[in-house]
């Protein structure tokens, strides 16, 4: 088995931070029960993308893409449920600040991806019939 890239264990450790502190939303006494749902959700989902980062897996990427993907629409779906005018004027600069950070380290992911595992993306052609 080689050995992840260095970046791998950072984006990692970035995935098991985030994964803590859906723990620790998830263990608030005063959070809604939806609220509660979406934080089990992510930190599943970063438990799983952290695994497969610290490990090199080949679907690392995918486990990403998708833990990335679903905090930003879970994200979007709270402020918009929010009624404070506060959390609504200062969303978009957390999204645009998320996204600076984030979307680097995603395209950084699917270009070592690609030069590791070269056909584990590739499609394969169903014969005709």
């Amino acid at each position: 088995m080689r050995r992840p890239p260095f970046g791998f264990y950072l984006a990692a450790l970035c995935a098991v931070g985030f994964g803590a502190r859906m723990v620790r939303a998830l263990l608030e006494a005063d959070a809604a029960r939806g609220s509660r749902l979406c934080a089990a959700l992510l930190a599943a989902l970063s438990a799983v993308a952290a695994e497969a980062l610290w490990r090199a897996r080949p679907w690392a990427f995918r486990a990403s893409v998708t833990l990335a993907f679903t905090a930003a629409l879970l994200g979007a779906a709270t402020v918009v449920a929010m009624r404070d005018p506060f959390i609504r004027a200062v969303a978009p600069a957390l999204v645009g600040a998320g996204a600076i950070v984030v979307i680097p380290i995603l395209m950084y992911l699917h270009h070592r991806s690609r030069q590791m595992w070269p056909g584990a993306g590739a499609r394969v052609r169903a014969p005709r019939p």
